[in-house]
C-alpha cells in the first residue's frame, strides 16, 4: 500500500474527529459532571446551599470548559501550524506532513487503529488520537486503507 493525500483541516471537522476518537473518555467526563450536578441540586434541596451551589457551578462550568476549551485548542494549533496536511500511508508507517513539520509513526507503534464512517482514527496513546478524514481519499484509496488497517493486529474496528 502506498496512498498519499492532502487535505485542509478545519476546526469543526478536527473537533468531530477527536470526539469520535475519545467517545468513551468523553462519556466518563459527562457522567462525572452529571453526578456532581445532580448531587449539587440534591444538596441545595437538603439545605446545604453553599456546597450545593458550588457543586452545581462546578458541574456546569466543567462540562462547558472541556467542550469549549477543546475547540479553542484546536483552533490555536491550526493557527500555529497553518497549511494543508499531507498524509502518506505505506506498508511500514504513516507519515504526516505540514509546512515545517513531519512525523513518522510505524503502524505497530500505534496503540490502536479504528475507523468511523467519517474518519480513520490513529491512536498514538490511549488519550491521543489523530483523526484522518476519509473525505481526503478517493473511494478506492479509502477502501484500500480500510482493508489495510483492518488487517493490523492493533485494529479495533
Amino acid at each position: 500500500m502506498n496512498v498519499t493525500t492532502t487535505y485542509e483541516q478545519n476546526v469543526d471537522e478536527s473537533y468531530r474527529g477527536l470526539k469520535a476518537g475519545m467517545r468513551s473518555r468523553r462519556r466518563l467526563w459527562w457522567t462525572c459532571c452529571t453526578v456532581v450536578l445532580i448531587g449539587g441540586i440534591g444538596e441545595i434541596a437538603l439545605g446545604q446551599t453553599l456546597f450545593g451551589a458550588a457543586a452545581v457551578t462546578f458541574g456546569v462550568l466543567f462540562s462547558l470548559q472541556f467542550t469549549l476549551r477543546a475547540k479553542r485548542s484546536i483552533a490555536k494549533a491550526q493557527v500555529r501550524a497553518p497549511g494543508p496536511m499531507e498524509v502518506d500511508f505505506t506498508e511500514d508507517k504513516a507519515v504526516f506532513r505540514k509546512p515545517g513539520s513531519t512525523s513518522e509513526v510505524a503502524w505497530l507503534r500505534f496503540a490502536k487503529l479504528a475507523e468511523t464512517s467519517e474518519f480513520f482514527l490513529l491512536y498514538l496513546t490511549k488519550r491521543m488520537v489523530v483523526p484522518v478524514p476519509k473525505r481526503a481519499f478517493k473511494p478506492a484509496e479509502a477502501a484500500e486503507v480500510s482493508a489495510f488497517l483492518s488487517a493490523m493486529p492493533n485494529y479495533t474496528g
